[in-house]
C-alpha cells in the first residue's frame, strides 16, 4: 500500500484529474460556441424567411392599391 501512495504518484493523479476536468471544461465551451453560431445562423435564415414573406405581401398589397387607384381615376 505504501508503493500506490507516493508523492509522485499523487500529484501524477491530481494533474491527471485537473486534466481531465480541464478538457471537460474546454470540450463544453467549445459545444456552447458551436451551439450559439448554429442559433445565429437559424435566426438569420428565419428573419430571411419572414422578410421574403412580408415583401411578398407588401407587394401584393402594392398592387391592390395600384388597382384601387386607378379604378377610382
Amino acid at each position: 500500500m505504501d508503493k500506490i501512495l507516493t508523492k509522485e504518484n499523487i500529484i501524477i493523479a491530481v494533474a491527471v484529474f485537473v486534466v481531465i476536468i480541464q478538457s471537460n471544461y474546454f470540450a463544453t465551451r467549445l459545444d456552447l460556441a458551436n451551439l450559439k453560431l448554429e442559433l445565429k445562423d437559424y435566426i438569420s435564415a428565419q428573419d430571411e424567411f419572414i422578410e421574403n414573406k412580408m415583401d411578398k405581401k407588401l407587394d401584393s398589397m402594392d398592387k391592390k392599391l395600384d388597382m384601387i387607384i386607378k379604378a377610382r381615376g
